[in-house]
C-alpha cells in the first residue's frame, strides 16, 4: 500500500445561496434557464488549471515588490464545482500570504 503524505493547502468552500430557488424558477422562465446554464458553464471552467493564471492578480504594491510570479497559483490549484458549491484548493507549502491573496 502506498504511503500517503498530507500537504498544507488553503481551501475555499463557496456555496451559492438561493440556488434551489433559481433552479425552480427555470421551470417558468426559459431566459433564467439560459442564464443559469451560462453561469454553471463558466464555473466549470474554474476546474481547468489555465483558469487560475496571473491575469486574475491585480498588480498592487506588494505584488510589484515581491514579484508577480510569487502570486501565480495556476499549477497548484484544484477546483471542483458540484450542485450549488465550489471548492477551491491551493497548495500552501510556500508563499502562503501571496496565495491567500489570490484565492
Amino acid at each position: 500500500m502506498e504511503e500517503f503524505e498530507y500537504q498544507p493547502h488553503l481551501v475555499a468552500f463557496i456555496d451559492i445561496l438561493g440556488f434551489k430557488e433559481l433552479v425552480n424558477e427555470t421551470d417558468r422562465n426559459s431566459d433564467r434557464l439560459n442564464e443559469l446554464l451560462k453561469v454553471l458553464h463558466y464555473l466549470k471552467t474554474w476546474e481547468l488549471p489555465d483558469a487560475w493564471g496571473l491575469e486574475l492578480v491585480e498588480i498592487e504594491e506588494s505584488a510589484q515588490y515581491k514579484g508577480v510570479e510569487n502570486f501565480n497559483i495556476s499549477d497548484i490549484t484544484e477546483a471542483t464545482v458540484f450542485s450549488d458549491s465550489i471548492v477551491v484548493s491551493v497548495n500552501a507549502e510556500r508563499n502562503v500570504n501571496e496565495r491567500f491573496q489570490v484565492l
